[in-house]
Parts: structure tokens; C-alpha cells; sequence
């Protein structure tokens, strides 16, 4: 079954969605053992909900080992030395809310605080930022750091976020096992982040990000042994 386009979805007026929801739960009530609104969400759920993968033909490193629902880095001079271990998510976003759930596994080192990966969001194309030349750019979080990172072309830079007090570190600097998510509101342009249960935090406003079309993009850090798992991809309309 083809999914279906967002932007056609986008044109139901939502007093149809409602009627048509309010019809269907006064009908639930009405037959006891009837379960349409449920049915109908998990079918859409099924048959419609956009997947998200690693993108396979990006391993361009010997010292990373790259599936398509999982990254490994292994503990080499390569992969502490060489700018080539960047691996993109397949999905090209422009629109929708977009949530990526993954877990991080790393074994133990003796600078438990220390960067283990950057996620970022960048462009898929050049783009002309601030009166500058065109170039790619890219906005994400440092793993395990209260640093945002800030991508031009190929030179990455790194600032502190002042939205995030120093009172919420421990709610964004990972561990071992846990999972985080990282949600991008392509309508706002507005970047969040979450670990485990805890509420998400903005972390970027979408008024410093350019209007362009961006991939997620995974940096692996070294040296030690590091496994990021893609456990899921969400876009809502």
C-alpha cells in the first residue's frame, strides 16, 4: 500500500477529520465490541508511517561498521584521526515533525563526560546564509556535552546554548544504554532533545536555521568501542 502524500493529507479540512472521528466514537459507544478508531490508528500507523535508515553507501571508513538501523565504531587511530566518519539518515525533510529515537552502548573510558558522537541536521544542498557564499550547514548537539555544534561547509564550530542552564546537565549529557531523541519540527525549524524519560528541551530556535531541505547526520567519535541504534523514526503531518 502507497503511502499516503502529507501535503494531500494537509488539504482535509479538520472539521472533516472530526466529523468523520466523532462519527466513528459514537458509533464505538453505541456497539460495545466495536473498535474503529483504533483500528483505523494502527493501520495508519502500519501503512502509512515513514521509516528512517543509516544510509549504507556512506561507509567510507574501515573503522566503522555501518547497517541500516545500526552504527559501530571501533577503537582505532583511523577512526580518532580521519574526517571520514560521518554517516547521513537516508530521509530528505523539509516539512513535518520528525523524531529519532536512539539508543547509545559504549564500553568504559576514563573520560565519562567526554564527546561520544555529534547528531546534526544538515543540508542537503548549499544554501546562502547571512549574506555568506553558499556552502552546507548544519545545527545539532555534542553526545555527552552541554555543546551545540554549528556546521559551515567543512569546518565544524562549537557554542554553548544559553537556553540550557547548567541546572539541566544532567539531562542532556548521556550514559551508557541510554536513549535519546532528537525531534526537528521542519515548521518551525525548531530542534529538540530528550534522554530516556525526561521532557524534551529545546535546544535550537528555528529562526538561526536556513530554509533548505536537511538529512540527519551521525559523527562518530573514538576511541573506544561505540554502538548507536536506530530504534525508531517518527513523521507526523
Amino acid at each position: 500500500m502507497a503511502s499516503l502524500n502529507p501535503n494531500e493529507l494537509k488539504k482535509i479540512p479538520q472539521r472533516n477529520k472530526d466529523l468523520v472521528f466523532g462519527q466513528l466514537k459514537r458509533y464505538e459507544r453505541q456497539h460495545n465490541h466495536s473498535y474503529y478508531p483504533l483500528l483505523i490508528k494502527n493501520l495508519c500507523l502500519v501503512y502509512t508511517n515513514d521509516v528512517d535508515k543509516f544510509d549504507i553507501s556512506s561507509d567510507t571508513n574501515d573503522s566503522i561498521k555501518i547497517k541500516p538501523n545500526e552504527v559501530i565504531g571501533y577503537d582505532t587511530d583511523k577512526l580518532l584521526d580521519s574526517d571520514q566518519r560521518d554517516v547521513y539518515f537516508e530521509n530528505k525533510l523539509q516539512n513535518g515533525i520528525n523524531t529519532w529515537k536512539i539508543q547509545i552502548n559504549y564500553t568504559p573510558d576514563s573520560h565519562p563526560t567526554s564527546s561520544k558522537g555529534i547528531l546534526l541536521l544538515e543540508t542537503t544542498e548549499e544554501v546562502t546564509f547571512k549574506g555568506n557564499k553558499p556552502d552546507k550547514y548544519a545545527f545539532g548537539i555534542v553526545l555527552n556535552t552541554r555543546l551545540i555544534a554549528w556546521k559551515t561547509g567543512v569546518h565544524l564550530h562549537f557554542f554553548e546554548d544559553m537556553m540550557i542552564p547548567s541546572s539541566m546537565e544532567n539531562k542532556i549529557r548521556v550514559k551508557n544504554g541510554d536513549i535519546i531523541k532528537l525531534k526537528y519540527d521542519g515548521n518551525t525549524k525548531n530542534v529538540y532533545y530528550k534522554i530516556n524519560d525526561d521532557d524534551f528541551i529545546q535546544i535550537i530556535k528555528g529562526d538561526v536555521v536556513p530554509n533548505g531541505s536537511y538529512r540527519l547526520k551521525l559523527r562518530v567519535y573514538g576511541g573506544n568501542k561505540i554502538t548507536y541504534k536506530l530504534l525508531s523514526y517518527q513523521n507526523e503531518v
